[in-house]
């Protein structure tokens, strides 16, 4: 009847340690620690234990939020032909996977012209969002991106949150090649050697105040 949670599966000393619980008779998860993988696995423990998969609660934390669009993706898509352009975009996301990787982020979802990430910090996210628009435009692709800084709640796989979407929103008012963010960008970055041009005061649908 006993449950053993064996982490560190990596390094071999995680089955070493499994072998020795499967000897005295517990049952064994071994489990990298990886935030992913662990809400998977609490899922599996709460259905062999309780008989039902029950994912943990949201985990709430502070995040910089990345959102990107392709400029012009349906015209784009139309000329190069549905194979070519798939070319494309799988460029698209190797490239953003890459540069958000290298910063210590991840993807959290693709949203077929775009992208959704999140970052460790403001600073990280802008040079995240300056390498993303350097590099898709070293290819031909006008990309605009909107950045934010805020509580997000994680779900398993994806995420969810008002920061979600103000960031959503702030990247629908730029243009190609636009980075555009919110105040709580500026203020995080204070002190930073980071210049912003003022876009004036914007209402963000579906967003109280401005």
């Amino acid at each position: 009847g006993k449950v053993a949670i064996v982490t560190g599966a990596s390094s071999g000393i995680g089955h070493a340690a499994a072998r020795l619980f499967a000897r005295e008779g517990a049952s064994v998860v071994v489990a990298a620690p990886r935030h992913r993988e662990l809400d998977a696995l609490v899922a599996e423990i709460a259905a062999f234990v309780v008989g039902e998969r029950r994912l943990p609660p949201p985990q709430r934390l502070l995040s910089a939020v990345l959102f990107t669009d392709l400029i012009g993706s349906t015209k784009r898509a139309a000329e190069l032909g549905d194979e070519n352009w798939k070319s494309v975009l799988d460029h698209h996301d190797t490239a953003v996977r890459t540069i958000v990787g290298r910063g210590g982020g991840s993807v959290v979802k693709i949203t077929g012209d775009g992208v959704l990430a999140l970052l460790p910090s403001a600073g990280v996210c802008l040079r995240a969002a300056e390498a993303v628009r350097r590099d898709l435009g070293a290819i031909g692709l006008d990309v605009r991106i909107g950045v934010h800084v805020g509580d997000i709640d994680r779900r398993g796989d994806d995420v969810s949150g008002l920061a979600v979407n103000i960031a959503s929103r702030a990247m629908s008012k730029g243009g190609a090649g636009d980075i555009v963010v919110t105040v709580s960008v500026v203020a995080a970055v204070a002190g930073q050697a980071v210049e912003f041009e003022p876009l004036g005061t914007h209402e963000l649908k579906g967003i109280p105040g401005q």
